[in-house]
């Protein structure tokens, strides 16, 4: 039974409540983030972009993937990626500390363990067995 004044969402209004959800982040460096959930559509449209050589390297999608979820960098925002030239500039641009704060950002809120959200399954499948982070989709380079 429904509480007085309350209606439940119904599953089109959760799927778009979520598409528009956003988490804050600040990197190593000191840059605010802002980093959107990844929903299906957009991890279609960055699949179609890297084209079926990518199909097989799932670092190269996992990086994507976590470049293509950031949405603003320092309250300038982040254009939608259409190329693989704009994709290669957003991770130049984000580097390894932009990269890891998205990918960290993105394991505690849209995993599929913390969330219930298939976009973490995808994001972790997409970086390989038992990686949830950047980090573990490419060497560890400590900080002298």
């Amino acid at each position: 039974m429904q509480e007085a004044g309350f209606e439940a969402e119904t599953p089109s209004q959760v799927v778009l409540r979520r598409a528009g959800e956003v988490i804050s982040v600040t990197d190593r460096l000191g840059r605010r983030l802002k980093v959107r959930r990844i929903g299906a559509l957009a991890r279609y449209d960055l699949l179609r972009l890297l084209g079926p050589d990518a199909a097989g390297h799932a670092d190269l999608i996992g990086l994507a993937l976590v470049a293509q979820s950031v949405c603003e960098i320092d309250s300038e925002p982040v254009a939608p990626l259409r190329t693989e030239r704009e994709l290669r500039a957003l991770i130049q641009r984000l580097d390894d500390e932009g990269l890891d704060a998205a990918s960290a950002a993105h394991e505690a809120n849209f995993n599929s363990h913390s969330a219930g959200g298939a976009e973490g399954e995808a994001l972790g499948e997409s970086l390989g067995a038992g990686g949830s982070s950047v980090s573990s989709a490419r060497p560890n380079y400590a900080d002298p």
